[in-house]
């Protein structure tokens, strides 16, 4: 008894070549999403480690700059970083 073998016409082939590109793609999207979290969750600590147990003169200083606003946007972005997050505010001068 023969097994029928299946004919590989080239609406099967493009049909392959589609379903491969959209597993890679997506792999490749989801390492890319990745590294992005990676790095908005090291923003969002470095950003959340200047101000605690300080001098009053500096924690105002910090306030005046929204720290916390800063590590919560890099919080969110890790979590969602497809979505795109505002620029930084600029950094103040030191009081006087």
């Amino acid at each position: 008894m023969k097994l029928a073998h299946p004919r590989i016409t080239v609406r099967r082939l493009m049909i392959a070549v589609f379903l491969a590109s959209l597993v890679f793609g997506g792999i490749a999207e989801a390492m890319k999403l990745r590294v992005k979290s990676e790095e908005y969750r090291a923003r969002a600590t470095s950003h959340g480690v200047g101000c605690v147990g300080v001098d009053p003169e500096y924690n105002r200083y910090c306030d005046e700059w929204n720290v916390c606003n800063e590590q919560k946007k890099y919080e969110r972005a890790a979590r969602y970083p497809w979505l795109p997050i505002a620029p930084d505010t600029p950094e103040p001068t030191e009081p006087n």
